[in-house]
């Protein structure tokens, strides 16, 4: 079984904390976009420095791992492609969410 964890992302040459917690309900996990500063300030995903996302366990399951999901979940939701190679898809649009 997975354990939750917090780590670090760069989205938009900014910094910003993630807490991960797997089947937090049912069969999804939930994801929180934090500010790494106090008090908060803006993050890309966010004017108040917090975000919640709950997320399927299949398609963090098919991702190389957590970390790596939440990148490109963050990306996706702002709007960018998660990798340059990625040319042939639309800007946000990810392979794990088609």
């Amino acid at each position: 079984m997975q354990q939750a964890a917090t780590f670090i992302i760069t989205v938009e040459s900014q910094q910003m904390q993630v807490r991960y917690r797997p089947r937090r309900f049912f069969n999804y996990a939930h994801y929180e976009f934090m500010s790494i500063h106090n008090p908060p300030r803006r993050i890309p995903l966010s004017e108040t420095g917090y975000l919640s996302h709950f997320s399927p366990m299949h398609e963090i399951e098919a991702a190389p791992s957590a970390e790596k999901y939440a990148q490109a979940l963050a990306a996706a939701l702002i709007g960018v492609k998660s990798s340059p190679n990625d040319d042939d898809e639309e800007p946000g649009q990810l392979a794990l969410f088609e």
